[in-house]
């Protein structure tokens, strides 16, 4: 739960203290976090997840570069996240980061949804939990090496000295946490 639940605490908390500061000097700013980890899949996890970034994306690349119309809307994915992954730092992690976001995305959208629409949302839940665990090894290490080290770690690949980072730790605690939210959400 560390690391996905860091960059969350992290990117989410700074977000609601520039919500609260705006409000204390009269002005409003938008919620930037509603819940991504109760998505039940790779799109809706970015609809949720620091909202006014996507947009910023979406907007400014995604749709300039073609929005998705015609058969070049993989490509346009791949680009758009790529771009994500190198404004986020300037490694081959995040290069890594960005493209293994995007290529969910591609695969979501070509099929994988289709599948994901007829499982319970639980399911979708514990699917995108599996996913963001896995690209969160990218993201929250310094270098290309160490990136992949940790992420063989979370499968088993290789021994990790940390019992915390394996897979059904981080699952058990995330799924538990999402599955809270979502009862009292309903």
């Amino acid at each position: 739960v560390r690391c996905g639940l860091r960059i969350y605490s992290d990117s989410a908390g700074y977000s609601l203290s520039a919500v609260g500061i705006a409000r204390c000097l009269g002005g409003r700013l938008p919620l930037n976090f509603l819940s991504p980890y109760c998505a039940t899949g790779p799109a809706e996890f970015w609809r949720r997840w620091h909202v006014t970034l996507s947009q910023w994306f979406r907007d400014y690349l995604y749709v300039p570069l073609g929005g998705g119309r015609g058969r070049g809307w993989a490509f346009i994915v791949a680009v758009v996240f790529l771009v994500s992954g190198i404004w986020h730092g300037a490694g081959w992690n995040f290069v890594l980061w960005g493209l293994f976001h995007g290529a969910f995305l591609i695969l979501e959208r070509i099929g994988e949804d289709r599948l994901l629409k007829r499982l319970p949302g639980t399911v979708g839940t514990i699917y995108v939990m599996v996913v963001l665990q896995f690209s969160w090894s990218f993201f929250h290490t310094d270098d290309l090496t160490e990136a992949c080290n940790y992420a063989r770690s979370r499968v088993g690949a290789c021994p990790d000295p940390d019992p915390y980072l394996y897979a059904s730790v981080y699952l058990s605690n995330e799924v538990s946490i999402c599955l809270v939210l979502g009862a009292l959400g309903s």
